[in-house]
């Protein structure tokens, strides 16, 4: 019995978490701030933090920070958008911070990520 509601409790704090990622995936655009995840978690930010560290091994914002980095990835390659649409639409206002977040997380600059996706398809 006391087996069944821990699995029952990290269910639920999974299924918050899987909330957390879909709040973060609807606002890329927006700011997000670790009160507005706590709050969609419906815990603390200290209790978010240790859950998302435990669940996804990555603390809220680098969730953020990787969903904004994976969307521009699509787009990158997906789409006709110029980089600064890009950067806007993944919640960065200054395009410079954009190149910069991308290279420090993908390896390179997402100009050069897009020309070389474009001659690999």
């Amino acid at each position: 019995e006391i087996r069944l509601s821990l699995v029952g409790s990290e269910m639920c704090i999974r299924d918050r978490l899987g909330a957390v990622r879909a709040y973060i995936d609807a606002h890329l655009d927006q700011p997000v701030t670790s009160q507005d995840l706590a709050r969609v978690a419906g815990c603390s930010v200290d209790t978010l933090e240790r859950r998302s560290r435990r669940v996804f091994g990555r603390s809220p914002r680098q969730l953020v920070l990787s969903s904004r980095i994976d969307a521009a990835r699509e787009m990158l390659t997906a789409k006709e958008l110029t980089l600064a649409q890009i950067a806007d639409r993944c919640g960065y206002s200054d395009q410079a911070a954009f190149n910069r977040t991308f290279t420090r997380l993908v390896g390179m600059p997402p100009g050069r990520y897009r020309r070389e996706r474009s001659t690999q398809g």
